[in-house]
């Protein structure tokens, strides 16, 4: 009792913190328990030194959100601790580990406590990207990383996340401007004209404009609040999560609109430095520790003079080369001013011709499993025409089903084939030979595939015991490569990879809790395949619905499949 009431007072003063974290000095900083309470110190922020960060003091000292921020929240949020249920705690050892990573990752001594300068650091303006994406990012390679170090000095801090756009010409577009007399849309789109050259400077990239009906491979976007990226990316009012773009091949790239927005002012926001921060996602780079890197993950204020730093030139040649590309261009435009929130657009990338979805919602009893996959929550996510289904344990969500699009972002209108990687938590959507690849259900990217005999439609996608991911086309399973999001270009027979099992299937799924056995779904009912002895058991096919629907369909929860 006495614990819990001291663990309550604690987040009490870490709340008053926050709250008063524009005062000259504060007194206390606190975390989860009695022993990650520390004084404040009185050396300035190592994140403040740099030219360029002179003015972030004055910026917090103006634009810091009165509201509270919760350490904890705030850890999940930006990747550096995993969400777990409100009313538990995290281990105190990860999360003392997940503090000195942020601590790092802003230049700040690694003490593991919240201390002032760690709130502060908290508190202050941002981008919405994570800092951590829990997966596997691909540093710069050892023979590139001694290249650099040779010839500059400097080795890039910046992680490459594996995406990248697989051409150098792009186009982008203005979805609509911020309606503001003070800041004209020409001013908006030389902003951004400036944002795109510090990257076309250095590599071979090239943009080109398009007119706001265009179809662009760069969409920007300005909205407030919770807008086409789910709830867990809506935008949290001034001074807050600024603004957050997705990598390749998204192109999604959208700025707060309740932000204080600038032209080449130190007072409010500047457009052009968030822009060119943001387009450093849109074109595959992820946050960087190194000291004033454009692409360090909090808002640094304006500087007129500034230019990239070595650490930024060296993340995105890494990726696409150096040499100068062409400057952006600005075709003729017919935009006009807008309201702030639009409807979004699928990426151009993954656009599909779009069938007329029907307007009856699918019988949840009879309806048949295009796809099949357990997610990250351990739910079962079942795919028909342009519907979704959540189900668990207890049977069918009630909430279900729903339009495939109004759970995943941008996502097909219909689904071939999807899968859930336990290597890397992330979930993939496939659709004839495209390619959605997702992070819970935000979207991060996708391609097309372009092996000789792959565009076939995949009847499946299963994973081996190795947690590899295969395609089932007919009697054929191509393995899919997760890095490079292709198939590999020559096949397996499926009678190697799962002997004696069926793939003239609708879907196929593997649980978490029976990681031995594959359920194989066709129409009305399932089939259940052992790995280990290489068959089916007795007693099926059975009837899907009761089974995996439960009462809903007349069945019971928590039934033995």
């Amino acid at each position: 009792m006495r614990r819990h009431f001291i663990t309550s007072l604690v987040f009490t003063l870490v709340l008053a913190v926050i709250s008063d974290v524009t005062a000259r000095s504060l007194s206390v900083a606190a975390a989860d328990d009695d022993n990650n309470v520390m004084t404040s110190s009185s050396h300035s922020s190592p994140w403040q030194r740099t030219k360029r960060q002179a003015s972030v003091k004055h910026h917090l000292k103006h634009n810091v959100p009165r509201r509270h921020q919760d350490p904890n929240k705030f850890l999940e949020k930006f990747g550096y601790l995993h969400k777990i249920p409100d009313g538990q705690q995290h281990d105190p050892v990860t999360r003392t580990q997940a503090i000195k990573k942020l601590q790092k990752m802003y230049n700040l001594p690694q003490t593991g406590v919240l201390d002032s300068d760690t709130i502060t650091a908290i508190a202050s303006p941002r981008c919405g990207m994570p800092d951590i994406h829990n997966v596997t990012t691909t540093p710069v390679s050892s023979r590139l990383a001694q290249s650099l170090t040779s010839s500059s000095g400097t080795l890039a801090q910046s992680l490459l996340t594996g995406y990248k756009w697989h051409k150098t010409d792009l186009t982008y577009r203005f979805r609509n401007f911020l309606n503001l007399p003070t800041f004209q849309q020409s001013a908006q789109r030389q902003a951004i004209y400036r944002a795109l050259k510090f990257w076309s400077d250095v590599t071979p990239l090239k943009f080109t404009e398009l007119a706001s009906t265009a179809t662009a491979d760069i969409n920007l976007e300005f909205v407030a609040g919770e807008h086409s990226d789910g709830p867990q990316n809506a935008f949290d009012g001034p001074s807050g999560v600024l603004a957050h773009a997705f990598f390749p091949e998204s192109g999604e790239t959208h700025f707060d609109a309740s932000e204080d927005w600038r032209d080449s002012e130190a007072d409010g926001v500047d457009l052009m430095t968030v822009a060119a921060h943001e387009l450093g996602h849109a074109l595959g780079l992820s946050h960087s520790s190194f000291p004033g890197a454009l692409m360090a993950p909090y808002y640094q204020g304006y500087d007129a003079a500034f230019t990239l730093t070595q650490d930024d030139v060296n993340a995105i040649q890494a990726v696409y080369g150096s040499g100068s590309g062409a400057l952006p261009t600005i075709k003729p435009t017919t935009t006009t001013t807008t309201t702030t929130t639009t409807t979004t657009r699928r990426p151009t990338i993954l656009t599909t011709t779009t069938r007329s979805p029907s307007q009856t919602t699918p019988d949840s009893c009879t309806v048949s499993f295009k796809a099949t996959t357990q997610i990250y929550d351990t739910s079962v996510q079942a795919f028909s025409g342009s519907y979704v289904w959540r189900i668990t344990e207890a049977g069918l969500d009630p909430a279900y089903p729903q339009r495939i699009q109004s759970v995943y972002n941008y996502a097909p209108d219909t689904v071939d084939a999807a899968i859930f990687s336990t290597k890397t938590y992330y979930t993939y959507l496939f659709k004839g030979n495209k390619v959605w690849r997702y992070y819970g259900f935000r979207l991060l990217g996708g391609r097309t595939f372009d092996v000789t005999g792959s565009s076939v439609p995949a009847m499946a996608a299963i994973t081996d015991q190795q947690a590899n991911i295969f395609l089932i086309k007919g009697p054929t399973c191509w393995q899919f490569d997760e890095a490079s999001m292709t198939v590999n270009a020559v096949p397996r027979p499926c009678v190697q990879v799962f002997p004696n099992a069926l793939t003239n299937m609708d879907s196929s799924l593997r649980l978490s809790a029976e990681p031995q056995i594959v359920y194989f779904f066709r129409g009305p009912y399932y089939y259940k395949y052992d790995e280990n002895t290489q068959r089916f058991q007795d007693g099926y096919p059975k009837q899907k619905a009761s089974a995996w629907m439960g009462a809903v369909c007349g069945g019971q929860p928590y039934m033995p499949r």
